[in-house]
């Protein structure tokens, strides 16, 4: 009890700068104190996030020392959930993998993310920040484990990806066209319709609405050396996990995705389109029967 009451009493050093009293020695040392306690991970968490933070605000230097106790917390930091704790999480990020000889840091931190993802310690929810860093400092290691392990071996992260875009902006967003299609091309067979499971397929939310094709799903349509693969793959996504309102005003905004890819110059590509757009407007269609039908039965009983 005394433990948590002390534990407890440091997390106001994550406040008001009171941390700034403490050297970057000293404040190694104390985390390494408090991460032992219960209660201490949340804690340590929020007053080595806060440091740097409030070094970036002052616009000042990150110290290799500071970068070194960033990286050895990484490593030993037990994830769990709040937005505070991603958020800081994903300051620490920025500055401990700052160079390409920490990659293998980088990957360990990717296995623990799985590995927390897989016990439920941990969903999408939790960690959007936390992989939106990782994916700006090592964007190759997420597509490599968060991407084809994770979603190649039993679909954990094509879920990761979808919960985050529920609420914010997609992590994989921060990767650049260039290196997703670089990293596609490594392994044309099976990485094309992995990236379609995972990237926003529209410019808006893709469980409500959509607006268009998103630059990386277009690139992926344009550039997949099997764009039905691509296509189908996408195309299975349109019906969302969730919505709220009409299904059917929900499905029609994908209407125009695929009016826009039938005149598009591969001959694959625009005979896709044209295939399944007649289709899917008829399944728009029947879905607003239903909700129609059911809009009437609803009425009727309370006549």
């Amino acid at each position: 009890m005394l433990d948590t009451v002390l534990v407890t009493a440091f997390g106001n050093l994550a406040h008001g700068r009171a941390h700034e009293g403490l050297d970057d020695e000293q404040l190694h040392a104390l985390l390494q104190g408090i991460k032992g306690k219960q209660g201490g991970n949340g804690v340590a968490t929020m007053i080595l996030g806060m440091r740097i933070f409030g070094r970036h605000s002052d616009k000042l230097p990150i110290s290799e020392s500071l970068k070194a106790t960033g990286r050895e917390f990484l490593s030993r930091v037990k994830l769990e959930k709040g937005a505070q704790l991603d958020h800081m999480m994903a300051e620490v990020i920025k500055v401990a993998f700052d160079k390409p000889e920490r990659e293998a840091q980088a990957r360990a931190f990717c296995a623990k993310v799985i590995a927390a993802l897989g016990g439920w310690e941990v969903s999408g929810w939790d960690l959007g920040d936390t992989i939106t860093a990782l994916a700006k400092t090592f964007p190759v290691v997420v597509l490599d484990i968060l991407v084809e392990q994770a979603v190649d071996e039993d679909g954990m992260g094509q879920t990761l990806f979808q919960d985050i875009r529920g609420n914010r902006t997609c992590p994989l967003d921060a990767i650049t066209n260039d290196v997703l299609i670089a990293w596609a091309t490594q392994k044309p067979e099976t990485r094309y319709e992995l990236l379609a499971r995972v990237v926003r397929f529209s410019n808006a939310g893709d469980e409500e609405h959509a607006d268009g094709w998103s630059p990386a799903a277009r690139m992926l349509i344009d550039a997949a050396p099997e764009s039905v693969k691509v296509l189908d793959t996408l195309y299975r996504r349109f019906t969302p996990n969730g919505w709220s309102g009409s299904l059917a005003d929900v499905l029609a905004t994908r209407m125009p995705l695929l009016e826009a890819l039938k005149h598009h110059p591969r001959a694959d590509v625009s005979a896709w389109a044209n295939a399944h757009a007649l289709a899917y407007r008829v399944h728009v269609d029947r879905q607003r029967a239903v909700e129609a039908a059911e809009h009437r039965a609803r009425d009727q009983t309370f006549e």
